[in-house]
């Protein structure tokens, strides 16, 4: 991603936030479905855009992504 257009930036806002919206799901209930949704809807689809070496197209499903889970995980404290 780090060759990707704002590349760099989204790496540093990655390692700034997931960490805290991991916290945050870890103490929900409701985890482990919320972590397997994520897997099918969101990462799965994302890493089969980049074994197609559609990568413009993962880092805009990747960008979608992470700001859903900042408004969801974050901006609820």
């Amino acid at each position: 991603m780090k060759n990707q257009e704002h590349g760099e930036k989204l790496i540093q806002e990655y390692y700034r936030v997931a960490p805290r919206i991991v916290a945050n799901i870890d103490i929900l209930p409701e985890s482990k479905d919320i972590y397997k949704q994520l897997w099918e809807q969101d990462i799965r689809p994302c890493l089969r855009l980049i074994e197609s070496n559609n990568y413009k197209d993962a880092r805009e499903r990747y960008e979608i992504t992470i700001k859903r889970l900042i408004l969801e995980y974050l901006n609820k404290n």
